[in-house]
């Protein structure tokens, strides 16, 4: 199951480039895994680890100060504004938006973070800002 998804995962993201002008889909395949990784960030900086015993991924969750989080989150900002000006703050404001809704929704669920759900929320940004730009492209959004 994890090849399959794997594989409509990479489809989707091909699809998406794919319906994009080439240098829309060149800006977004620096932006979106940007804002995937400082989502990542964010997680890291905001959870707590689920599992008592701790992981892999349990040097990083909780382990993240407020000045990193900070400095992510201004170099984001940069690229976003450089990129696609007043539609690249919005759209990091719309994975702001969805990267909340996520961590509480697993912790929820689960009671914290792990390393498997933090990469999960980063692809998830990747194919959301792919997706925005898409549904741009056709008059519908960012």
């Amino acid at each position: 199951m994890a090849i399959i998804g794997i594989v409509c995962l990479l489809a989707l993201k091909i699809a998406l480039l794919g319906s994009l002008e080439f240098h829309r889909a060149m800006c977004g395949l620096v932006l979106a895994p940007t804002l995937g990784r400082w989502s990542m960030v964010w997680l890291c900086a905001s959870s707590t680890y689920a599992r008592p015993k701790g992981g892999t991924a349990s040097a990083y969750i909780g382990q993240v100060d407020r000045w990193t989080l900070s400095v992510a989150t201004l170099f984001c900002l940069g690229i976003a504004f450089l990129l696609f000006r007043t539609q690249g703050i919005l759209l990091m404001g719309v994975v702001a938006a969805f990267t909340w809704s996520f961590r509480r929704y697993t912790e929820g669920r689960i009671g914290g973070m792990t390393g498997d759900t933090i990469g999960a929320c980063s692809e998830c940004v990747e194919v959301l800002v792919l997706a925005a730009f898409s549904i741009h492209r056709s008059g519908f959004g960012l």
